[in-house]
């Protein structure tokens, strides 16, 4: 048995509620004369607006072909699993992050710092989101390649802070980013997300299936 894996299509929404994503999926499959009984399995992110046992997408699908099964993402799973962290490593994301927020808080800090790091591989550090998996990874890295020069930046933007909250906003990430463990524990988890992320990528890779996807999850 030959299995084609392609994407159907892909739509814009104004929103994420049950009835916005039901009513793109079935004007797609409407317009193209798919039949919604063509449908075999589901999977979705756990969401409300997707498993709602009255409301959600799954129920509205299910109300033509009751048959379709769903299944809770194996990828998402893993993922969220990823974001448990407690104790330093934790401290040590938020000082990430406070960090990176604080270069590109404004354009105008961006542009400072980009000229900063005239010659280096990369002139600004990244910021992370949630909905974007491989970023938070992608982000530390790149902000580890580029600590001493975030260090320099804050300390400058400290000495020459033309108030008195911006200097105390400056001498917290400071403080923060400088300390010796708090450095150690960046590091670590620039190699603990670079591990994640590829792991992500693997899971991703065409012609996936369950089976593979929840050995690699297990062998991780």
């Amino acid at each position: 048995m030959v299995i084609n894996e392609e994407i159907l299509f892909m739509k814009k929404l104004i929103d994420t509620r049950s009835d916005t994503i039901y009513a793109a999926v079935y004007d797609y499959l409407h317009n193209n004369e798919i039949p919604l009984s063509n449908l075999v399995q589901i999977a979705t992110d756990g969401a409300s607006a997707m498993t709602g046992k009255h409301n959600g997408f799954v129920a509205k699908v299910k109300e033509v072909p009751p048959h379709i099964m769903t299944i809770h993402s194996i990828i998402l799973g893993e993922h969220l699993a990823a974001k448990s962290l407690n104790g330093d490593m934790e401290e040590a994301l938020k000082v990430a992050i406070s960090a990176v927020n604080f270069v590109k808080v404004n354009a105008l800090r961006d542009r400072l710092f980009q000229k900063l790091c005239q010659g280096e591989d990369h002139q600004t550090p990244l910021m992370h989101t949630e909905i974007r998996w491989l970023s938070k990874g992608n982000s530390h890295v790149r902000l580890a390649e580029l600590l001493d020069t975030v260090l320099i930046f804050v300390h400058h933007m400290e000495t020459h802070a033309c108030s008195k909250k911006r200097k105390g906003k400056a001498e917290t990430v400071f403080s923060a980013i400088n300390n010796t463990m708090t450095k150690a524990s960046i590091f670590y988890l620039v190699d603990l997300f670079a591990h994640v992320n590829q792991l992500n990528k693997t899971l991703q890779v065409r012609n996936a299936n369950l089976v593979d996807c929840a050995e690699k999850v297990r062998s991780f």
